[in-house]
C-alpha cells in the first residue's frame, strides 16, 4: 500500500454554530475531540508511515491522538492551515448578510474565488502553500499510509493537487469534519479511491443523538 489520505479536522463550537473559522486557531469541541479519538481508533491498524499537519490546534488536536498510537509525530506547517477569510472570520452567515448584505453573501457562496471577504486571502496564494506542502509529501513518499491532517477549505486544494486534477474541481467537493479522503500511489497514476469517509463515526453520531 502507498497512499497519501486527507483527514478533516474534527468538530469545535464554531462549526456548531456555523461560523466561519478561517484561521482563527480555535480549539476542539468535546465532539472533536471524540471524532479525533474515533479517528485514531479506525487507523490503529493502518500502516501509518508519517503525518502533515496544518499548525492550527483544531488539526493538531485531531491528529496526535493518531500519531501517539503509531508512536511518530506530526509534522506541523503552515502551509496546511485553512484559508484566511479576512473580516469575516468569527462570523454567522446571519452576521454577514446583516452587515454586508445578501447579495454579498450569496456572490460568496456561489463563486468565493471570485467574490472573497474582505481582506482574505489571494487564491493563488492558496493554491501556491497547499502544492507546496503536497509537493513535500509526495517527495518522501514510501510505502504504508502518509495522512495530511487539515482543514476542508485547503484539503479540498490538495486533494486536487495529489491526483493532478484543475484547482476549480475543489469547488466541486465537500469534506465533512473528521472524515477520510483516500488517494492511492500504487499504480501508475493517482487515484481518488474515496472521497469524504465518515463511517468510523457512526459510534459517535450515536452518542450525541
Amino acid at each position: 500500500m502507498r497512499g497519501i489520505w486527507f483527514v478533516r479536522h474534527g468538530a469545535t463550537d464554531w462549526n456548531r454554530d456555523h461560523r466561519l473559522q478561517g484561521q482563527t486557531d480555535i480549539a476542539l469541541s468535546a465532539e472533536g475531540v471524540a471524532q479525533a479519538a474515533a479517528l485514531a481508533a479506525a487507523l490503529a491498524d493502518c500502516p501509518v508511515a508519517s503525518i502533515v499537519c496544518s499548525d492550527l490546534q483544531r488539526a493538531v488536536q485531531t491528529a496526535w491522538p493518531i500519531a501517539r498510537a503509531h508512536g511518530i509525530e506530526p509534522a506541523l506547517t503552515h502551509d496546511l492551515r485553512e484559508v484566511c477569510l479576512g473580516d469575516w472570520e468569527g462570523l454567522t452567515p446571519d452576521d454577514i448578510r446583516e452587515r454586508w448584505g445578501e447579495a454579498v453573501l450569496s456572490a460568496y457562496q456561489g463563486d468565493p474565488t471570485t467574490n472573497p471577504p474582505p481582506g482574505a486571502e489571494d487564491r493563488s496564494a492558496i493554491e501556491q502553500r497547499v502544492s507546496r506542502a503536497v509537493a513535500a509529501v509526495l517527495e518522501g513518499l514510501t510505502d504504508g499510509v502518509h495522512l495530511v491532517v487539515g482543514h476542508g477549505g485547503t484539503l479540498r486544494t490538495a486533494v486536487c493537487c495529489a491526483i493532478g486534477a484543475p484547482p476549480e474541481l475543489a469547488r466541486r467537493m465537500w469534506l465533512d469534519n473528521a472524515s477520510i479522503t483516500r488517494v492511492d500511489f500504487g499504480g501508475r497514476l493517482p487515484r481518488l479511491v474515496s472521497l469524504n469517509d465518515t463511517s468510523h463515526l457512526v459510534l459517535t453520531r450515536r452518542a450525541s443523538e
